[in-house]
């Protein structure tokens, strides 16, 4: 038994800078369960649908939407603008434009109504 009386060798202790780092994400690959579940892209709207979209929501509002009616264009303009037809974005932001109606007691949706909801949301540039 000649292994028994060999000295022992020491190990230099090298400390490995990305050690922990690359088994961290080793480990969020190898995860039990997914952070997205499930994920769908969806195209923006076509410009003839935009319309029938906002004209549901100022009825939601309890207002009339008409195309020709100048404050109403320039809304649209606006929020087409901001989302880029993104129907979730264009619901975020509809849903924050009906709660600062609501809170500073506006009886219509104004393209500077529209520019205050897209602050809160902190939505595009």
């Amino acid at each position: 038994m000649v292994r028994d009386y060999l000295p022992l060798r020491r190990r230099r202790h090298r400390p490995h800078r990305y050690a922990r780092v690359a088994s961290d994400a080793w480990l969020a690959t190898r995860s039990s369960t997914p952070r997205v579940g499930f994920a769908h892209q969806y195209r923006p709207l076509d410009s003839t649908d935009i319309p029938q979209v906002l004209a549901r929501y100022w009825q939601e509002l309890g207002l009339s939407y008409d195309p020709h009616r100048p404050v109403d264009a320039e809304s649209v303009v606006t929020i087409v603008r901001i989302t880029g037809g993104n129907f979730r974005l264009i619901e975020r932001l509809m849903s924050q434009v009906a709660r600062i109606m609501t809170i500073n007691h506006l009886d219509s949706i104004t393209p500077d109504g529209i520019e205050a909801a897209r602050e809160v949301l902190v939505v595009g540039a």
